[in-house]
């Protein structure tokens, strides 16, 4: 069981939390049809997103079998065979879009955008820096988007605009792991990483990490947000934001810790603690003040 929960990848379901943010940021998270609609959203894109997984990893069998890391892989490592990778994905693809369709043709579409989408980038886009970065941040996106067209709630232009660029600065955090790994194995880099370094990805985190924050305080201060949730205390959440930031570059810059912004969150207690805090000061704003 082990090695087919690898195979799917359900450590990284947790980035399909975000369709559940438009619910969140709504006030309508209590509404019990709003949720069963964003938690059944929320699976299917579970589904789809272990599809584009597992047909990542069988395009990258030969690649993944001479790196010094992704060789242990299900795949690449033989303990799961092509053939067998291949129903599992199809029959988590039947099943993602049998949910779409139970929710409305719009999530339907948007699910089978994320599919197509990630079939280039495995097989084509991922070639070329940058662009390969983008292409992920819109699998984001979609996930918001589903959130949104599963429950009818409109989303606010900041929340896309966040999103996207939180995206970015989490791929590329994920992208100098990568790198930094390549760099201690002494082994060779891909086309698309041969393209990056340490340095630029450093640069470009912070300047990421600074815009990401001028936005969200932006959002924070909004009047529409203020006239939304009934009160001006929602700025102090920021606080949390900047907090996580600083945490996350003293980890990389100062310790070293090249891990991926993900990985992190679930090692670090300081970092943990500082995203849950968050997450409950905005709820408290939102629901009880």
């Amino acid at each position: 069981m082990k090695t087919y929960l690898e195979l799917l990848k359900t450590k990284e379901w947790i980035k399909n939390a975000i369709v559940f943010a438009p619910l969140f940021f709504s006030t309508l998270l209590f509404d019990e049809y709003h949720i069963f609609q964003a938690g059944i959203a929320f699976i299917a894109f579970c589904l789809i997103s272990s599809t584009v997984y597992i047909l990542n990893d069988i395009s990258d069998i030969k690649s993944d079998s001479q790196h010094p890391v992704k060789k242990e892989r299900p795949l690449a490592s033989g303990r799961i065979k092509k053939q067998k990778a291949v129903f599992i994905a199809f029959f988590l693809m039947l099943f993602s879009f049998a949910l779409g369709l139970f929710l409305n043709t719009h999530v339907l579409l948007i699910l089978f955008s994320y599919l197509i989408l990630n079939l280039l980038y495995s097989f084509w886009l991922k070639n070329f820096a940058i662009i390969d970065v983008f292409v992920i941040s819109l699998g984001f996106v979609l996930r918001l988007l589903a959130g949104s067209q599963a429950t009818g709630i409109v989303l606010s232009d900041w929340i896309i605009l966040l999103t996207i660029l939180l995206a970015v600065f989490l791929i590329l955090g994920k992208r100098r792991q990568d790198l930094q790994i390549i760099k201690s194995k002494g082994a060779l880099p891909t086309k698309s990483l041969n393209q990056y370094s340490i340095e630029y990805i450093n640069l470009v985190l912070v300047m990421m990490a600074s815009v990401v924050t001028a936005i969200y305080v932006m959002y924070s201060i909004s009047p529409e947000l203020r006239i939304r949730i009934g009160n001006d205390y929602f700025k102090l959440t920021s606080v949390w934001v900047i907090l996580a930031f600083l945490r996350y570059f003293q980890i990389t810059l100062v310790k070293k810790n090249f891990n991926s912004p993900v990985s992190l969150f679930f090692d670090d207690f300081f970092l943990m603690i500082v995203v849950v805090l968050w997450v409950l000061s905005c709820f408290f704003f939102i629901y009880i003040e």
